[in-house]
């Protein structure tokens, strides 16, 4: 398995992705996942400039996370869950590779 991150912060620009291949790092992720609980459908977030959160892909389901909210699926059928203290969020943001490693701590100090 493998997981494809993808970090939202660019406007114009390609956005950093990276594949997460160490097996403890995506254990410990899905690990995180299945002990999210599930909310209501969330309205769609307003695109602003600057970082949206992070999107991934396992097994090629979709995923995004940003302030909080998980989303799982593809558009008509979503599922929803809650990640209020943004454990999800930051693990991502901690497996940036050292070439994003910079814009991720960043991120980790001012985000959350």
């Amino acid at each position: 398995m493998l997981i494809n991150c993808t970090l939202l912060i660019f406007s114009g620009r390609p956005n950093p992705e990276w594949i997460i291949d160490d097996e403890s790092v995506q254990n410990s992720l899905l690990a995180l996942i299945q002990r999210l609980p599930a909310r209501q459908p969330a309205p769609e977030m307003p695109s602003i400039l600057g970082y949206q959160g992070c999107r991934f892909q396992i097994d090629g389901v979709q995923w995004s996370v940003r302030q909080g909210i998980v989303r799982q699926g593809q558009p008509g059928n979503l599922h929803f869950f809650s990640d209020p203290d943004h454990q999800l969020e930051k693990a991502l943001l901690r497996t940036a590779p050292a070439s994003y490693s910079t814009l991720a701590d960043s991120l980790l100090a001012s985000e959350f």
